[in-house]
């Protein structure tokens, strides 16, 4: 986020506002992860995104499991789902090919021109 000059805040923010779905995942009291989808009402691709925080790390085989369900809830309403992960994110890039999204090759994007892969995965 901040490689595409916005702050995580304002990311999550935004993408929460806009947001068709919206999801928090709480361990032990605290926010571990928040994810959603974004797009128009009547398109057929969705935008999902997500955040995590380090009380994640702490289930990662149910993190995996939920994750697969949210992704599976989420072709539910749209039939294409695709957006952008920075490049050298490797664990984030793996996360996203285990859930079935397939990478497309690093491409600069934004104003320093960070290399990003786009995902996809359509139902």
């Amino acid at each position: 986020m901040t490689s595409l000059g916005v702050s995580p805040l304002q990311a999550l923010r935004r993408a929460f506002r806009g947001a068709i779905i919206r999801r928090t995942a709480i361990i032990d009291e605290q926010i571990a992860a928040m994810w959603g989808l974004e797009g128009t009402m009547l398109g057929n691709i969705g935008y999902p995104w997500m955040l995590t925080a380090p009380p994640i790390e702490k289930i990662p085989v149910a993190f995996v499991r939920e994750a697969r369900k949210g992704v599976w809830e989420m072709l539910q309403i749209k039939n294409r789902l695709e957006g952008y992960v920075a490049a050298d994110y490797t664990c984030a890039c793996r996360f996203l090919e285990v859930l079935g999204f397939e990478l497309g090759k690093p491409q600069p994007k934004g104003p320093w021109g960070i290399k990003f892969r786009q995902f996809v995965l359509e139902r």
